[in-house]
């Protein structure tokens, strides 16, 4: 996670695309790694989703949360590793 270059270190950035998904489907995004300790996201900030149907930028999700998870990553240790992680549903 980094950085917005524009910034002086107060935003960061993550995009991605979901597709092909059924009505009435809910999906739960882990986006792992922040490097910032504290986040909006912790005081109850929702995430920016850009809805297609609308053509417009919104503020959505459900169960969001930023905080420590333990991560199991598959480099051959078996020991998890503290993230800061930011999870959120979204039903589609």
């Amino acid at each position: 996670m980094r950085v917005d270059s524009n910034t002086k270190g107060h935003t960061s950035w993550y995009f991605f695309k979901v597709y092909n998904i059924r009505r009435k489907k809910k999906i739960k995004f882990n986006i792992i790694n922040f490097n910032k300790n504290n986040l909006l996201y912790a005081e109850g900030m929702k995430p920016y989703v850009f809805r297609t149907s609308k053509m417009v930028w919104s503020q959505e999700g459900i169960d969001v949360s930023f905080k420590n998870k333990m991560i199991r990553y598959f480099t051959g240790k078996d020991e998890p590793v503290a993230a800061k992680c930011l999870s959120f549903s979204y039903e589609f």
